[in-house]
């Protein structure tokens, strides 16, 4: 038996089961027991575990429910992937369902992750997390390997009062009751509606944490699919006025934007424009809509537009400790449905057509966004690029989220 101390972010525990769901040969049995999920990061697992499941490998999924930590939205992917998918909660207060463990058993061998890690992106990638992954090799550590799984069955394979199969009549009386939060209630209560993260002069400094990996190209397809169907649906009853300010509940919450850029020194140099359907993806990331106010262009006619004046933290990434704090204008001019950001400082830091920024929604005191310039020939331009994996209609630029 081999024992490894997983500490993350150093060691990322969703790289570390990617890796086990895909090794060779092909696993018998998965069973993930989280706490909490969030659908974003069952999107990244959903590739795998459908795989394997339509090769004959036994999935089994355990979660709670427990403090809102599973949305609706959650539930809803889990249940879509037709395994045996259980959850588990105690009636009364004060009994919290908390365990986070993840098996994968092949021929030959076993492999137990034992530790903190919910299923989320900041569990799997981005928060301070710590573990321990048992490889047992079989059948050398069978009887190892037995008293562990026979330690664990409760959490395995939980049945009685506690345990529920998840079906669509379980889910519905769970909403029905408001046992479950939607990913936007969630959100309003992660962030507090105005909370602010402290930013200049806090005595807690940052370090560099590793991006989460990018989503799978077929799922951010489905998700776009449905940003598109909403926003057509609404423009047709609703018209293009009242469509732009009422958009769809968010499908995502990403930690950044990665974007190639248009021509900077076009007609208003500085200027770049993010899709559409990257916006509506992900509302909340860019305070849409209740971050904007209704303004008529400068000029009157019939120009109209949807504003946001926030304050951007923007620097080289060949040069990060060279960091400028601007205002940049955000918005969306209604007639065309552009939606768009000024910022001439990646002008100043030498920003050119292809280009890549990233885009990070911090909200602090003193700002709300970060973005960070990777040009042509700068080290970090490969590994950002890889993360544009959509194109942007009727153009050669591409962009994608992490």
């Amino acid at each position: 038996m081999n024992i490894r101390y997983l500490v993350q972010p150093a060691q990322q525990v969703g790289r570390i089961l990617e890796a086990l769901l895909s090794d060779e040969p092909r696993p018998a049995e998965v069973i993930l027991v989280s706490a909490f999920a969030s659908r974003q990061t069952l999107l990244r697992l959903r590739p795998a575990i459908l795989r394997l499941r339509d090769a004959g490998t036994r999935v089994r999924l355990v979660l709670g429910i427990d403090l809102g930590g599973t949305s609706k939205e959650a539930l809803q992917e889990a249940h879509s992937w037709a395994v045996d998918t259980r959850l588990v909660k105690h009636r009364q207060a004060g009994h919290t369902f908390h365990p986070k463990l993840y098996l994968v058993e092949r021929l030959g061998q076993a492999n137990l992750l034992i530790g903190s890690s919910n299923i989320t992106d900041g569990g799997f990638f981005t928060n301070y997390e710590g573990g321990v992954l048992f490889t047992y090799d079989l059948p050398g550590d069978a009887a190892n390997y037995a008293e562990a799984r026979a330690s664990l069955e409760r959490f395995l394979a939980p049945d009685g009062p506690t345990a529920q199969i998840l079906s669509e009549e379980l889910l519905a009386r769970l909403l029905v009751r408001g046992d479950v939060p939607t990913n936007e209630e969630q959100r309003r209560a992660r962030t507090g509606e105005g909370r602010r993260s402290p930013g200049a002069g806090s005595p807690f400094g940052v370090e560099a944490v590793a991006t989460p990996p990018p989503m799978p190209a077929d799922v951010l397809d489905g998700l776009l699919d449905e940003v598109r169907s909403v926003r057509r649906r609404r423009l047709r009853t609703e018209g293009r006025t009242q469509a732009v300010v009422r958009t769809a509940v968010a499908q995502i919450e990403p930690m950044s934007l990665f974007m190639t850029l248009p021509k900077m020194r076009g007609s208003i140099p500085g200027e770049a424009r993010i899709p559409l359907e990257a916006r509506d993806l992900t509302p909340g990331f860019w305070g849409w809509p209740g971050k904007y106010g209704h303004e008529k262009g400068p000029r009157g006619g019939e120009r109209e537009y949807w504003s946001w004046k926030p304050k951007w933290r923007l620097w080289d990434s060949d040069n990060p400790d060279e960091v400028f704090v601007d205002e940049v204008r955000m918005y969306e001019y209604t007639n065309s449905s552009d939606f768009r950001f000024y910022a001439r400082r990646l002008l100043n830091l030498g920003a050119d057509e292809g280009d890549v920024v990233r885009v990070t929604r911090v909200v602090e005191l003193d700002v709300e966004f970060e973005c960070a310039l990777a040009r042509r020939n700068s080290r970090a331009y490969d590994d950002w690029l890889r993360y544009c994996t959509r194109r942007v209609r009727n153009s050669d630029r591409r962009y994608g989220y992490a």
